[in-house]
């Protein structure tokens, strides 16, 4: 009889949990936003530095994260999360991740001030404060020729971070279907400027 009444408890407290997770709110990463930016494993990118000559390979180095990180307890809601697991010079990993409005990924850096790199649901002009840092969109092209490659739907974004020394600020150029292919960095009165100059993408 006690054992019967344990597991009549046990069943219970299950259901319960996956009903409240079934009534949890979800946060999904938009589909159009993981063609800008979420890439299989396979795919690479090759960077050319304006200011050194230096050639920079990026590529995967271990498995691709795809799992939902779980709030429930501090903001009731849950939401999806991709990691790469990348290698290079100057890019280090890639998060994309969802929130309540918007999807979002952050590009670890040689200097990471952290923010976002890329966002949904922002404007030309609209400042967007995510803790200490600072995101921006700056401009839109059709198009963009760089180092003899000409790259369609281009969105440019800029980060401000304040760090001891001094502002930290970090210019991004996406392309649908390629993922960055321009960064630029200034910090302390040092530019720094990476440009793609060959690439293989897997989506």
């Amino acid at each position: 009889m006690k054992r019967l009444l344990l597991l009549f408890v046990l069943l219970s407290f299950s259901l319960t949990n996956c009903s409240k997770k079934e009534n949890m709110e979800h946060y999904l990463i938009s589909k159009d936003f993981k063609q800008w930016v979420d890439f299989k494993e396979g795919s690479y990118w090759v960077y050319f530095s304006e200011n050194s000559g230096y050639i920079d390979s990026c590529h995967f180095i271990g498995t691709k994260l795809i799992y939902t990180e779980n709030r429930s307890k501090e903001y009731g809601y849950i939401y999806d999360v991709i990691e790469f697991p990348l290698e290079s010079k100057v890019i280090h990993g890639i998060v994309i991740s969802a929130e309540k409005d918007f999807s979002y990924v952050g590009i670890g850096t040689n200097i990471n001030g952290g923010g976002y790199s890329l966002r949904t649901n922002s404007n030309i002009g609209q400042k967007i404060k995510n803790g200490l840092s600072i995101y921006e969109e700056i401009e839109v092209f059709d198009s963009l020729n760089i180092y003899n490659n000409t790259f369609f739907n281009i969105i440019h974004t800029r980060t401000k971070y304040p760090l001891i020394d001094g502002e930290l600020i970090k210019d991004y150029y996406f392309s649908k279907g390629v993922g960055l292919i321009k960064y630029h960095q200034n910090f302390l009165q040092s530019d720094s400027t990476w440009i793609l100059l060959k690439w293989k993408t897997i989506q």
